[in-house]
């Protein structure tokens, strides 16, 4: 006898469908086994130990059979297509990076959440894995086959369970289809190395070992998720995996970047820089001896790296050219092979430039007092005259300092690259920049020290107030700019903040601060030039705009962190929880949490679609929307164990529960398409 691993129904021997709920039981059978965790007795017909919960058998979970009549079908093109192969920095990263993940501490809760999703649109047999973190190890499932079981066996060897804060976002990675999986196990922080693991997915084959002694983080899989390249060992060698033998490429790499197909390599050895045609075998090519790598286009097409103060670019197999000399850093870089950079010179600076004499006639007349030349016995005026003497003693030193002390300021200048020339675009330029990834389009700000309002020198206490003010004048007498490639274009703003161009360059917005209706501005520069600002709304706390689109979303009426969302001057949903605000990848949907206890981290999961708003659950604590029918979520979250119940929704089904005492939910995309999760607060 056994029982219904759906309804815990009592099966008879042979019995192929369960009496009570009907699910095919192909699997039950009257041979015992035993958990290899709690050693309790127990039978193949279960996934997990029913004493302790322990998976029995991962075989299970990629059997269709057993799981199509419990778990409806997963929709695949629910998903959005990604490319997790590409983690490196050779692709310019998204304008979200400033949403980047952190690190938050609720009360003895200090879990770093990694938010994003792995999107599979390719191969429909295969779906998109959820990961999640239970016990120190990572655990993973499929959403139409929910049977979850331990992928690694001692993710951090030795540490200890509180302590277990780290993200491994960058340990997982992807192939291109979804199918291929590489990670981390056994991570050893004395060695800084790892395990390094590949799995297939669609396979019912346990992972394959690829090697030991890996680089924490170092390694990138291929597109088809067949090749893997690593750094390992002291000596830092670089191999090559095929899944069947390993190559050496070299000794003593610093860094390597590949392209998708791991066509060819790209890597920094003794403080030189070589590319090598993997694919053609061919031997490798000194490109240059650098100071930097700047980066390099996705299929290694351009390389850009530093030599002393120059900035070059490798081009195919075309010679490098020198870009420019004395260059301070780059700002962004797009595809079309333009750059932003920046020069930067030392700026003299006179410190009495800055000061207002207000004292130079009378200090003209003021002497040395001699008490002969006071009536005895009037010392009190004596006395007097020897303070004042005293003071025009000390603002004389002040005016010899403030002639010869000079500040060295630096004069920042940015500079427009199109491919061929470099054009001088503004100087005077602070270290703000808000950047547009679709267009050489760029947003900063800069100072006029001509207009800095001068202290009087009978003020003046230390000449240090006047480098304070310097400084101070350079944070605030800000006016903003934007350049379109070569272009500079003047912005019309008084005292404002939240400065931010939309996702393709073409508007510029800001909050005017100047009164207290907080205006919500929209500048146009489609047509090369900015036009005259427009009020959107007022009131405004907060604004974004939905991933991968120009749509602006804005927040009104927030009060401890919680408020109404608008678009379009419409209110679209009331008491949404700021910090939880999350887009979901394969749409303009928004998932959020409402009705928040800030109390005990909880509140009701809720994804704003086009038309209306959809609540999934209540008590939930952390969430990941993947898609808009496919969203992780966990409840009933206890901060002080750091576990709660893990559930998978699907939209209009019934969400389906998928594990308990889950500690973390893992998910894995690009750097370039990660999203804002949320955090409860601390």
């Amino acid at each position: 006898m056994t029982n219904c691993a759906k309804c815990n129904a009592l099966l008879k021997e042979g019995d192929t469908l369960c009496p009570e709920c009907g699910l095919k039981t192909t699997q039950a059978t009257s041979v015992e086994l035993s958990c290899s965790s709690c050693g309790q007795k127990t039978s193949p017909a279960f996934v997990f130990c029913q004493g302790c919960g322990a998976p029995i058998s991962s075989a299970a979970l990629f059997d269709e059979s057993f799981y199509t009549e419990s778990i409806p079908a997963y929709e695949p093109d629910a998903f959005v297509i990604s490319d997790s192969s590409d983690t490196s920095d050779a692709a310019p990263v998204s304008k979200k990076k400033k949403l980047l993940p952190v690190m938050i501490a609720a009360g003895v809760l200090a879990v770093v959440v990694a938010v994003t999703a792995i999107i599979n649109p390719f191969d429909s047999s295969v779906t998109t894995p959820i990961l999640y973190i239970k016990n120190k190890d990572i655990s993973i499932t499929l959403p139409n086959k929910i049977a979850p079981f331990q992928l690694t066996e001692d993710l951090y060897k030795g540490v200890a369970q509180a302590d277990y804060n780290s993200s491994v976002v960058s340990l997982l990675k992807y192939s291109k289809n979804g199918r291929y999986m590489a990670y981390a196990d056994k991570i050893d922080r004395n060695t800084y190395s790892m395990t390094l693991y590949h799995r297939d997915l669609k396979s019912n084959d346990s992972s394959l070992e690829i090697d030991s002694g890996v680089s924490i983080g170092q390694y990138e899989l291929s597109a088809d998720g067949k090749k893997l390249l690593y750094l390992k060992g002291e000596e830092s060698d670089l191999y090559l995996h095929n899944l069947k033998d390993k190559e050496k490429i070299g000794s003593g790499v610093g860094y390597f970047y590949c392209d998708e197909n791991m066509n060819k390599v790209v890597y920094e050895q003794d403080g030189a820089l070589f590319i090598k045609d993997i694919k053609g075998k061919k031997d490798r090519e000194k490109i240059a001896s650098v100071t930097y790598f700047e980066g390099c286009s996705k299929d290694l097409s351009e390389i850009y790296y530093w030599e002393g103060d120059s900035l070059y670019v490798k081009s195919g197999e075309k010679d490098s050219v020198k870009i420019t000399s004395d260059i301070s850093y780059v700002v962004s870089r797009y595809d079309d092979g333009s750059l932003y950079y920046v020069k930067s010179s030392r700026m003299d600076v006179t410190l009495s430039d800055y000061i207002t004499d207000d004292m130079k006639d009378s200090d003209a007349q003021i002497t040395e007092p001699k008490i002969e030349d006071f009536t005895y016995p009037d010392y009190d005026a004596y006395y007097e005259a020897v303070n004042l003497y005293r003071e025009k003693q000390k603002r004389d030193v002040f005016r010899e300092l403030l002639f010869e002390e000079i500040s060295d300021f630096f004069d920042n200048s940015l500079y427009y690259y199109d491919g061929s020339k470099e054009t001088l675009i503004s100087d005077r330029l602070t270290y703000q920049y808000i950047e547009s990834y679709e267009k050489p389009v760029i947003a900063y700000s800069k100072f006029d020290m001509a207009n800095i309002q001068k202290i009087d020198l009978s003020e003046l206490t230390d000449t240090g107030e006047v480098f304070d003010l310097l400084y101070n004048s350079q944070a605030l007498s800000l006016d903003m700019y934007v350049a379109y490639k070569d272009k500079e274009i003047a912005i019309q703003h008084e005292d404002s903040s939240l400065y931010s161009l939309n996702n393709s360059g073409t508007k510029f917005y800001f909050v005017n601060n100047f009164n207290s209706t907080k205006e919500l501005m929209e500048v146009d520069l489609s047509k090369g030039e900015a036009a005259a600002p427009v009020e959107i709304d007022n009131g405004i706390v907060q604004y974004d705009f939905k991933t991968e689109s120009d749509q602006l979303y804005y927040f009104k009426y927030v009060k401890r962190d919680v408020g109404d969302l608008y678009e379009n001057e419409k209110l679209r949903a009331s008491n949404v929880y700021l910090p939880s605000v999350s887009h979901v990848s394969d749409s303009n949907d928004l998932a959020y949490l409402s009705d928040y206890d800030t109390k005990n981290n909880i509140g009701t999961l809720t994804i704003l679609k086009s038309s209306r708003a959809v609540e999934i659950s209540d008590d939930v604590s952390f969430f990941h929307a993947i898609s808009s029918k496919c969203i992780v979520y966990l409840k009933d979250y206890n901060t002080s164990r750091s576990k709660g119940d893990l559930f998978l929704s699907k939209g209009s089904s019934k969400s389906v529960k998928i594990d308990e005492n889950v500690r973390q939910i893992i998910t894995s995309l690009p750097q370039d398409k990660q999203n804002l999760l949320w955090f409860p607060k601390s």
